[in-house]
């Protein structure tokens, strides 16, 4: 059971006015679609019901997993895994996730702890991940009842390609202009990611999500996200925490290198070959950013380019894939269902 799925779960400007051309050049399949040139994100493996995965058959995931959720679940019991696609021309808002099972969260609402694969970083450009020793709450409120500029208060880290960060409950966090990553996400079955904008720098946009000196600001939840910072675990240990360590190898001219916490598996594996995975009986998405490859089970073959992604079910157990020049992220949620879901 694996499926290539159609590379137009595209969300709109309005949402993302902060997006770039990237993902539409990457995207053989999109090169006659009438979507925008500008693209902020794609959600390339998705359940949420804003912006559903199509298989290549023309079928939801989101059908196909509910049809038969043991042979795609496996020991998960629930779907959690979001995989996105981010290009950020501009900075994105200073933002915040509360914690997964924040008490505070109505009981459609979901935490969403992340990570930032990070594909391509122009010259000086990186990451705010946490405030600055010492910044206190009300620093950051003055600073922003000011108009003056949050980020100055902010750690900065300059990032390069195939880094990976995991962006923890409570942590102030925005990309920076000039990065395109890969951003997997855990969200709670039938729940929707809350997210608080505590800054956007100061930027104004009208109804068609292009910046406007007589437009509006966007939303911003300031109290609710500075009720979730821990004070004394900012600075520049934060970033240090943030910034995972993968276990690399080389498999003749291929390079695999794989990062794990308690949330996420992920696997990048850049260049030509043949690799063989197991899926430990989870879901696994494939995300395709350079090159081509084919995915071989012990029942089908699937090929893949640059742009596309794949869904793998638990029930696969084993796959082996062959590549050309590729570039590509495995990933998996390791969350299982729990009764307070």
């Amino acid at each position: 059971m694996i499926f290539r799925l159609r590379p137009d779960n595209i969300t709109p400007l309005t949402r993302t006015p902060w997006g770039g051309d990237w993902i539409r050049k990457l995207k053989v399949g999109l090169k006659n679609s009438p979507l925008e040139k500008r693209i902020g994100e794609s959600w390339e493996i998705s359940v949420a019901a804003e912006y559903q995965s199509v298989c290549s058959d023309g079928q939801l995931l989101s059908a196909k997993i509910e049809a038969n959720r043991q042979k795609w679940l496996g020991c998960t019991g629930s779907f959690t895994l979001l995989v996105k696609l981010l290009d950020a021309k501009e900075n994105l808002s200073v933002q915040l996730h509360p914690a997964l099972y924040d008490p505070s969260l109505h009981k459609s609402e979901s935490g969403k702890p992340e990570i930032w694969w990070i594909i391509a970083a122009k010259k000086n450009a990186g990451i705010y991940l946490g405030f600055r020793n010492g910044v206190t709450e009300q620093d950051v409120r003055r600073t922003i009842e000011r108009k003056e500029a949050l980020n100055e208060l902010m750690n900065f880290e300059e990032v390069e390609s195939q880094s990976c960060y995991f962006i923890s409950s409570g942590t102030p966090h925005a990309i920076g202009a000039g990065v395109s990553l890969i951003e997997p996400q855990i969200v709670l079955p039938n729940r929707s990611a809350v997210t608080y904008r505590i800054w956007d720098w100061n930027r104004l946009y009208n109804a068609a999500g292009k910046k406007d000196p007589k437009g509006k600001q966007r939303i911003l939840h300031l109290n609710q996200a500075l009720k979730q910072i821990d004070w004394d675990k900012q600075g520049v240990k934060l970033v240090k925490r943030a910034k995972l360590q993968g276990e690399l190898k080389t498999i003749g001219h291929l390079t695999s290198t794989i990062w794990k916490n308690d949330y996420f598996w992920l696997n990048s594996i850049v260049g030509s070959g043949e690799i063989k995975r197991e899926t430990n009986g989870r879901f696994v998405g494939l995300t395709c950013i350079a090159g081509s490859g084919k995915l071989r089970t012990e029942n089908h073959t699937l090929f893949f380019r640059k742009g596309e992604s794949v869904a793998i079910s638990a029930a696969v157990m084993s796959f082996i894939i062959e590549t050309t020049n590729v570039q590509l992220l495995l990933t998996s949620s390791l969350i299982t269902e729990r009764e307070k879901y």
